[in-house]
């Protein structure tokens, strides 16, 4: 492929063709998506809180990422100090974290032992980078929802991932999802609904992410 970025030869064709990933048709559909492949995740440990994101893709390339936040500086409940705040948005995480990392390996290797969030996300890390890595299978069927921005995401309560050869089939059925695509804010490109998950901690004091 040419590295000039001002022509295009029929050497490009393919190459810009793989790469219209940035674009809105390939982002997996809202609703329950199967075949879904473990595609990427990554720890991020810019800023004072440490975060991490999930790539999950189809085989048609298909993508989505998830990113989960640490919890932040949440609103306190009615009777609830700043820290009893804190410690229930992150026990909600933690039980996000463990239901993914349950569909992905058996639960008596989900240990990871930490004293802050920031460590917490480093072992998580660890422990699922390895079914990342892997060769790639599709294996996993995924819920979907549009986030409170308006853009694709896991769902903020579980469940919503599980290996596909569960018997009992994952449903949505009396859940309240958003399936329908809310008002977007600001001017953010459609590249932006696959590497932006909800923070959601800043507009609901119940949403974990």
């Amino acid at each position: 492929m040419s590295n000039n970025p001002f022509s295009i030869t029929a050497a490009d064709h393919g190459a810009l063709d793989s790469s219209s990933s940035a674009s809105g048709a390939s982002v997996l559909p809202v609703g329950i998506n199967e075949n879904i492949a473990l595609s990427e995740v990554t720890l991020h440990t810019e800023g004072e809180e440490a975060s991490l994101s999930f790539t999950l893709s189809d085989k048609s390339g298909r993508a989505v990422t998830h990113r989960v936040f640490g919890p932040g500086k949440p609103r306190p409940k009615d009777g609830e100090t700043p820290q009893e705040a804190y410690l229930r948005i992150a026990e909600l995480k933690r039980r996000w974290i463990f239901h993914f990392c349950s569909a992905l390996m058996p639960k008596d290797r989900i240990i990871v032992q930490a004293n802050n969030w920031n460590d917490f996300c480093r072992g998580v890390h660890a422990l699922v980078h390895p079914a990342f890595v892997a060769p790639q299978s599709f294996n996993y069927r995924v819920l979907l929802e549009y986030n409170y921005r308006g853009y694709v995401s896991l769902p903020d309560y579980s469940p919503f991932i599980q290996p596909m050869a569960d018997d009992e089939k994952m449903d949505y059925e009396g859940r309240q999802l958003r399936l329908t695509r809310p008002e977007r804010s600001g001017g953010r490109s459609s590249a932006s609904m696959m590497t932006t998950a909800a923070d959601a901690d800043n507009a609901a004091d119940d949403l974990p992410f």
